[in-house]
């Protein structure tokens, strides 16, 4: 697990976790977060305590041990930041070494095989883009010319994963990742947001009265959103009725039968929720009422207007 200090030593570097997010593959995290991160505007959530995150640095050591074991390899544990011998911005920090090969090893631990191939030796040697783009990055800081990505899945399934250095993709990835650090961080300047969430944070209330015309990409945008809309009003409508038709059905019984007998679906009396009446309180204490009356933040709301038949 990383100190404190070694999570403030990483903000001033690429390490390999940035990555797949510069690549624009990470599902977590947004090149605008990370910038907002990398300039300190932000300080990242804290998931120490998340259950996933602990158990994957307890089960490290299980993993690595598993692999060494599968494999006869010799593994080295490796606590030294490492920095790119020829892009000083570039760093991070490695799982294990493989003793008497020019190679290291990442662990990994997860809930889902999805993207994950069936391993080396099944001839499936696929990883997700994630971790290959920061099994890329570890290859070029370490100046290794092989990875192996040890994974646990769901606590039994073990596979195991070899990359070989691909230089040209390397250079791509080195390429972004340089881009991104000099354009952006260097610059002090936002990427482009992908979120309406980013973008309302970079404009910080800025509006203006001006329209905009779509363009192509946006026309085409719009149409499938209002597509959308249609098949999202549609299928609710249709989930209500048969909703009302089964419970109809059901009448004071609470459990409704497949008809093989297996469980379908339960229909139980809970007890009422407990509510406060705002309209009594308004009508019984108006000035306390007004006391307590807070403005929240400005929104902008989003409408979209039906296209004409």
């Amino acid at each position: 697990m990383l100190t404190p200090e070694q999570i403030e030593q990483r903000l001033n570097f690429i390490t390999g976790s940035d990555a797949s997010v510069i690549c624009g593959v990470n599902q977590w995290m947004t090149p605008y977060q990370l910038w907002l991160y990398k300039t300190r505007r932000e300080v990242a959530i804290d998931i120490s305590d998340n259950p996933y995150v602990k158990a994957g640095i307890r089960l490290e050591n299980a993993v690595a041990e598993w692999f060494a074991h599968e494999t006869g390899k010799h593994i080295i544990e490796a606590s030294k930041f490492l920095v790119h011998k020829d892009f000083p911005v570039l760093g991070g920090n490695l799982d294990r070494l493989i003793a008497d090969e020019n190679a290291i090893l990442e662990c990994k631990t997860t809930q889902s095989d999805k993207g994950w191939g069936q391993g080396f030796e099944h001839g499936d040697n696929k990883i997700p883009d994630q971790h290959l783009c920061q099994v890329i990055h570890y290859c070029a800081v370490a100046d290794v010319e092989v990875a192996y990505v040890a994974v646990l899945i769901r606590g039994i399934d073990f596979r195991w994963f070899k990359y070989e250095r691909d230089h040209e993709l390397e250079e791509d990835i080195i390429r972004r990742e340089l881009h991104f650090w000099n354009e952006y961080v260097m610059q002090d300047k936002p990427p482009e947001p992908l979120t309406e969430k980013e973008m309302l944070h970079l404009l910080d209330g800025k509006v203006s009265s001006e329209s905009i015309c779509a363009n192509g990409e946006m026309q085409q945008a719009l149409d499938e959103l209002r597509v959308t809309r249609e098949q999202i009003d549609y299928l609710e409508s249709i989930e209500k009725s048969l909703r009302d038709k089964i419970t109809v059905y059901m009448g004071e019984h609470q459990t409704l039968l497949n008809l093989d007998g297996t469980m379908a679906l339960t229909y139980k009396k809970s007890k009422g929720s407990t509510t406060f009446d705002v309209e009594k309180f308004v009508e019984t204490y108006p000035k306390t009422y007004a006391r307590f009356l807070k403005t929240g933040k400005e929104r902008r709301n989003f409408k979209l207007i039906r296209a004409k038949k």
